[in-house]
């Protein structure tokens, strides 16, 4: 059975006019809320205090029903006079029912919009239908007598005679026409656009539309989305050229290899949560030649491009090549090609070394952590096989499609990363702080959203 929480202002034609109830005591006797919220304009706060009687009409009606004793909550803004603006509740309205939707998370909430002025109602209606289904915009019909009244003639030259703006000449300051300069519409739906697209990890989504309506937005927020899209890229230099003089960080490791490494197990994760499982799975091989070479040093001391020949490109790119003869000239070199041959079962090939080279080194040297050896083949297992049929056919990857082949689904996957990630001893990787990293950011941008 649902439960329901009233959010109203309060009209004139509240708690009853002409005989019938107003829009309130209606919506009390359908749906009978455990608590009731009234917002109450200047001019209606005045009547509450002269005769309380939007509460004491409201705990007449619960005299008559069972079970209907809701409490009720006055919200009075003595202050506020131009009841027909509608940006002015709109901002008000939203913020108040964010707080109670937090109390009251398992509630609906029901939005009057039939009381009080055009603003507020319309206020209210564009809140839900910008929020999601636990706000209820409701609405109540006037009662019949209302639309029963007598045809009363209209002079034009008595009305026009009497009609006091006509006294004043049409440029005089006594005229009430003004353009509203906060509203509007369009900025306010792109905006729970963005936070819509960042809620999902799309930043370049969210950054386009931003950039459409950024005469609305603060130049800090589009700095932030910038920044999102660059680190979402792994473009470290163009993230912190844009985050410069903000004051503000979305990462709070140190620059090296370890944090480059941190950064991509991320969009990995974001890889997965989005079900880029193409993706996902494609990208796997860089990071777990990294993991496995940092986990093979960190548990033995041994950095494996000390046994291996070096060689740079034109573009500053460096490659190690595993070979006999760089293996040889030392003692602790010898021991690794050792390894490496009667696991392989074959003579060593001068190559680029893999995270095949790694994990058997990793298996012989750490074989008393079954957790670590068993993660790294599991790893093995779903790079040297699952990854590769993807890289290399042109498939339909899914979820179910990963674990048919490798027994695991992507979020098993990467939860085995991130394992290793802290056997590596990437910043943060033991706890909940590196992999919650784009919540927070993504929490950051929204309260800047305004």
């Amino acid at each position: 059975m649902s439960r329901y929480i009233l959010f109203t202002s309060v009209g004139k034609t509240d708690p009853i006019k002409g005989h019938k109830e107003g829009a309130i005591l209606q919506i009390c006797r359908k749906y009978k809320p455990e608590k009731i919220y009234m917002f109450l304009s200047q001019q209606i706060y005045q009547y509450h205090i002269k005769d309380d009687r939007y509460r004491l009409c409201i705990r007449k009606l619960a005299e008559d029903i069972d079970g209907f004793n809701p409490e009720i909550e006055i919200i009075a803004d003595q202050n506020l006079r131009n009841v027909h603006k509608f940006d002015i509740y709109y901002d008000e309205f939203e913020s108040r029912l964010e707080e109670i939707q937090k109390r009251y998370p398992e509630h609906t909430i029901l939005l009057n919009i039939s009381s009080c002025t055009p603003g507020m109602k319309n206020a209210l209606n564009l809140i839900a239908a910008l929020h999601d289904n636990h706000l209820l915009p409701v609405q109540v019909a006037a009662p019949e007598t209302q639309y029963e009244e007598a045809y009363i003639p209209f002079n034009i030259e008595s009305e026009w005679a009497a009609n006091l703006d006509n006294i004043n000449s049409p440029s005089s300051a006594h005229i009430r026409v003004e353009e509203e300069k906060n509203l509007n519409l369009l900025a306010r739906f792109k905006k729970e656009m963005i936070k819509k697209h960042i809620r999902v990890y799309d930043y370049h989504a969210a950054y386009s539309i931003a950039r459409d309506i950024n005469r609305s937005m603060s130049a800090l927020c589009m700095k932030l989305l910038k920044a999102a899209c660059c680190r979402i890229q792994l473009d470290e230099e163009g993230l912190n050229n844009t985050l410069a003089g903000t004051g503000l960080c979305f990462t709070n490791y140190e620059s090296g290899n370890k944090k480059n490494i941190a950064e991509y197990l991320l969009w990995l994760q974001i890889k997965q949560l989005r079900r880029d499982y193409a993706d996902f799975i494609r990208g796997i091989t860089p990071v777990v030649v990294d993991l496995f070479e940092i986990i093979l040093e960190h548990h033995t001391g041994i950095h494996l491009p000390d046994y291996c020949e070096k060689q740079i490109f034109s573009d500053q790119h460096i490659s190690y090549r595993i070979t006999k003869r760089k293996l040889c000239e030392t003692k602790k070199g010898e021991e690794i090609l050792e390894i490496l041959e009667s696991t392989l079962k074959s003579p060593l090939r001068d190559d680029y070394y893999t995270s095949k080279h790694i994990s058997i080194l990793i298996n012989h040297y750490i074989q008393n952590n079954r957790r670590l050896v068993g993660t790294v083949k599991s790893i093995r297992y779903v790079e040297s096989q699952v990854r590769n049929l993807a890289a290399h056919e042109i498939v339909s990857i899914t979820d179910d499609w990963i674990r048919d082949r490798c027994g695991m689904n992507s979020a098993e996957i990467m939860n085995k990363l991130r394992y290793l990630a802290s056997e590596a001893a990437i910043a943060g990787a033991d706890s909940d702080e590196l992999w919650s990293s784009y919540d927070r950011m993504n929490q950051i941008i929204e309260e800047n959203i305004i």
